[in-house]
């Protein structure tokens, strides 16, 4: 079963994040851009991916079809694992981040939705089935630079369910009020634990969350051990 074809499609869905919509230089934010990939095998089964390109997308799609596309074409479709050496080997000189790995990102996951496809199971069994009936998740917040902003935005992330929340700030100032109550009542101050054992003392976490210690609401939380590690 060999590559027979690679195309892509850009897609630009508009959305708000709350915050300024002007980016790192790159771009005014007022879209999520998404590049799918489409790849075709000479059996004709058809696989999609999605190549990471928020703000290079233009980019990204000369990568894929100048770059990707004319090493990859007539390649074994089920040797994935060889063939993304491979591509990564050849391509090396230009760089192991960036533009050609979002691109190579985009065929990888296309391959795997061809795998899960041609041997009619669902992705999970072929890499070892599945070890858990659901997964967390958690929210990846922009970077708002005002800390009334990161709170505000933490704490509607919480109220949607969220128990682990990603920030992209980098100034402390930003980040230092992130309770919005100081009495462990919102779960906006919820921070990963790495090592120890916390002494819960908030009003958010369940009994089972905080008997798994693996976070802690630090505005009111203190540590039931000498050495406390959190993933600040």
């Amino acid at each position: 079963m060999k590559i027979a074809r690679i195309d892509s499609h850009s897609i630009k869905v508009p959305y708000t994040f709350g915050g300024s919509h002007q980016g790192e230089g790159l771009r005014t934010w007022t879209t999520n851009n998404i590049l799918l990939v489409r790849v075709e095998t000479d059996t004709g089964i058809v696989g999609w991916g999605e190549a990471f390109c928020y703000a290079c997308t233009d980019a990204v799609r000369a990568a894929l079809h100048n770059m990707v596309a004319p090493l990859a074409l007539g390649q074994d479709a089920r040797d994935i694992a060889r063939l993304s050496y491979d591509l990564q080997q050849k391509l090396h000189l230009f760089g192991r981040y960036g533009i050609t790995i979002f691109a190579l990102s985009g065929l990888d996951i296309a391959l795997w939705d061809i795998a899960g496809k041609a041997a009619n199971l669902p992705l999970h069994r072929l890499l070892g089935g599945a070890g858990h009936d659901s997964l967390p998740a958690y929210a990846s917040l922009l970077k708002y630079r005002d800390p009334e902003k990161v709170a505000a935005r933490a704490k509607q992330a919480f109220d949607q369910g969220y128990r682990h929340i990603k920030l992209h700030e980098t100034e402390e100032a930003e980040v230092r009020v992130l309770s919005s109550c100081s009495e462990g009542t919102c779960g906006t101050c919820e921070t990963a634990v790495l090592e120890g054992e916390p002494d819960h003392r908030d009003s958010v976490l369940t009994d089972e969350e905080q008997e798994a210690n693996d976070c802690m609401m630090i505005c009111v939380s203190r540590s039931r051990c000498p050495r406390l590690v959190l993933d600040l």
